[in-house]
């Protein structure tokens, strides 16, 4: 006998729903590299560290497409002020759109539990590079992605690497197939107190 009876188990949907993202054509590595980050712009998510990175010594044949707002956007566009391969495109409603101006997502948080953007950016099919931080790292456990040092160096680094190109190039389609796998094995919870 197991712990939960039959009857008693139910299978919880993802948090999000992530059909619209598992239907986005996989990213198709142009000779420019478009990196992205869908998020909140603040202090927790960290965009700040990658887009002074990315300002500092901006990479050759590659974008940085941004796609949010929050209390960190004025101070994020002063920085990239001068770099006009960053770019800023404000909120939006709809993510799965937004990561098809995206072939590398980039999760530079300082803290992150999980990670909605993370498993959405997976399911779209687009290799992630994390920051080595709490829940993030678990979700690359599937393939999908890497753990970047979380500082401007390892950032820096990460986008003037061609072998960390060409890994994620090769993880393409990986991490859609782990949030996939996510999805069809749910969460098993209790279907209410005093189940037992």
């Amino acid at each position: 006998a197991g712990l939960m009876p039959k009857g008693k188990r139910r299978i919880a949907p993802p948090l999000v729903d992530i059909d619209p993202f598992i239907a986005l054509k996989d990213p198709e590595f142009s000779s420019t590299r478009r990196y992205g980050f869908v998020g909140r712009l603040d202090e927790q998510k960290g965009i700040d560290v990658l887009v002074k990175a990315w300002c500092a010594k901006p990479p050759e044949n590659a974008t940085l497409e941004i796609f949010g707002d929050g209390p960190m956007r004025e101070t994020l566009e002063d920085i990239a002020a001068e770099t006009p391969t960053v770019r800023f495109h404000g909120r939006t409603d709809t993510p799965a759109q937004a990561y098809e101006h995206i072939d590398i997502a980039v999760m530079p948080s300082r803290w992150e539990p999980y990670g909605l953007s993370c498993l959405e950016a997976r399911a779209a099919g687009r290799p992630v590079l994390i920051a080595d931080v709490d829940g993030l790292p678990e979700q690359m456990l599937g393939g999908g992605g890497m753990s970047i040092r979380n500082d401007q160096d390892g950032w820096r680094a990460a986008f003037h690497s061609e072998e960390v190109a060409a890994a994620m190039k090769d993880a393409t389609g990986a991490g859609r197939r782990s949030a996939h796998k996510d999805k069809s094995n749910a969460l098993v919870f209790w279907g209410g107190l005093g189940a037992v």
